[in-house]
């Protein structure tokens, strides 16, 4: 009697609904480990590297991955927040460094030039910026402030001259992206914007000059 009871109960506790609570009875972090340990050793035998689940190696292997994973992601964080507290300083002392608001836009662009001949091109990039800016204070579009951002001679700018706008959105996003963004930029692309810049200065002269003339 009791050897049939006995085989009852394995028999019961053999079924798969039983068996699927045991396995289920694992913490989380075992059951994420035995996963990737499966994984680890299905992504390892396609190099033909076997590795038993709970061999010493396999461990070991797992460990070193994670501390890599671990460093890579620390490193990452480091640089984002760096690069992040760098481009905040970068942007607190505004557009416009010591005297150069006092420049004139000619002797920024200039200084562009001087600075593309050395393949300065972030420099270059930035005066030509300044040299637009103050080319758009001069036709009273705008007024120039050290502590005024982007976003506030824009808006400026959409009062006075809406059309010219996007051009400036375009100008300043560049213009951002190399001085704050750590953005390289090369001759082809300096070439670019300078060559904009001074079309769109060229435009709003002629523009200015056709309404005297009238």
């Amino acid at each position: 009697m009791k050897q049939e009871m006995r085989e009852n109960l394995d028999s019961i506790l053999s079924k798969s609904e039983y068996q699927v609570y045991y396995e289920d009875n694992r913490s989380l972090i075992e059951r994420l480990w035995d996963w990737f340990m499966d994984w680890l050793i299905k992504f390892l035998s396609l190099f033909d590297i076997e590795l038993a689940p709970s061999s010493h190696t396999a461990n070991l292997i797992v460990l070193i991955l994670v501390i890599i994973a671990a460093l890579l992601l620390v490193l990452l964080v480091t640089l984002f927040i760096r690069r992040m507290i760098r481009r905040h300083a970068l942007k607190s002392k505004g557009i416009f460094l010591a005297d150069e608001a006092d420049w004139t836009y000619q002797q920024h662009l200039e200084e562009a030039q001087l600075n593309r001949d050395k393949s300065l091109f972030d420099i270059a990039t930035r005066h030509t910026f300044l040299a637009f800016l103050l080319f758009l204070q001069e036709h009273n579009l705008v007024e120039i402030k050290r502590w005024k951002t982007n976003w506030e001679y824009a808006n400026e700018l959409s009062s006075t001259n809406p059309s010219f706008v996007p051009r400036y959105h375009e100008a300043a996003n560049f213009f951002e992206k190399v001085t704050y963004g750590d953005e390289t930029v090369n001759e082809e692309q300096f070439h670019l914007y300078y060559e904009n810049m001074n079309h769109w200065m060229n435009d709003l002269e002629s523009t200015r000059k056709a309404g005297e003339e009238k």
